[in-house]
């Protein structure tokens, strides 16, 4: 038997997306992250 690191969470999954969810989240992310602040429309 292998013991597994704890998770950094305390729930055992992170999210409910799929991993090529949490791919494209995370480029759309990183994308708006570039654009200067006063592009950003909220």
């Amino acid at each position: 038997m292998i013991l597994l690191p704890k998770p950094r969470v305390p729930y055992p999954r992170f999210s409910r997306f799929s991993q090529r969810e949490q791919r494209t989240y995370v480029d759309l992310l990183a994308k708006y992250a570039k654009l200067p602040s006063s592009s950003k429309t909220v």
